[in-house]
Parts: C-alpha cells; structure tokens; sequence
C-alpha cells in the first residue's frame, strides 16, 4: 500500500511540475518590449544597444529591432529550478543559458555575454546581479 501511495504521489508532483512549467511556457508568449539594458554592471544606452524586444511563439525566442528579427532561437523553459532557466539553442551557435523572472507584466533575463558554440558549455548564471561579470541582464514589459 505505501509503494502505491508514494508512486501515486511521485505522479501528481511530476504532473505539477509538468503543469507549472506549462504555465510559464504560456505566460511568456507575446511580445516583451525592452525598458532596460545592463551588462557587467553598467546600465546600457537603448538606443545604442541594437535591440527593442523579445518575442516569443511557440517554443521559439525572437531578438528583434524596429519589428526585424535580429536573432531567432529555439526556446526551452525550465521553471522547476531557482533561479528559473531558459535555454536559448541555435543548430549552429549551440545552446545559451538564462534565468529569467516573471513577475506580471514584467520580465527579466540574464544570460551570459560569453559566445556560445558547440564545443563548450556555458553555465547559466546564478543570480541576476551583473556586476563584474560577463553577464547581461534585460528588462522588459509585456507589449498589448
């Protein structure tokens, strides 16, 4: 009776997860415009730093500028660990890790500013604190 009960409980925590993770997946859909840019650090000028928004459909994550995709990745969303990850992959440039934060119509990402390719792992970061790292962090406001 325990082992059902524990494999039972097991299913509906993965389920939750599935669930939660389902959520999130939904609620960054749309268009994110960006309000703020920070490298290293140092807050970045908007107009110099080559991007306005992020857009994101499907399973797919879209850097864009004056409404022209800049870059386009594949996107996924792992909201079971703190900070809250996403793994932005290219078949070409590899996979690019970044934690995220959601709170209402607001959206943070932090993601490393160390090119990214297929030969070497980059972690993701820790936190979102930029100073004195090779990190960037974008703030960004849900666009209606």
């Amino acid at each position: 009776m325990r082992t059902i009960l524990s494999t039972v409980l097991g299913l509906l925590l993965v389920a939750t997860a599935a669930v939660a993770s389902a959520d999130d997946a939904r609620l960054l859909q749309g268009t994110w415009k960006i309000v703020a840019v920070e490298a290293m650090g140092q807050a970045e000028d908007l107009e110099s730093f080559g991007l306005d928004a992020i857009v994101i459909q499907g399973n797919r994550l879209t850097l864009s500028k004056g409404g022209e995709a800049v870059l386009s990745v594949d996107l996924t969303v792992n909201e079971s660990i703190s900070p809250k990850q996403m793994i932005w992959s290219d078949k070409e440039q590899g996979a690019l890790p970044a934690i995220y934060e959601l709170r209402g119509n607001t959206l943070r990402v932090c993601f490393p500013l160390v090119p990214s390719s297929k030969e070497n792992d980059i972690p993701p970061p820790e936190s979102f604190q930029t100073k004195d790292k090779p990190l960037a962090l974008l703030t960004t406001e849900r666009q209606q």
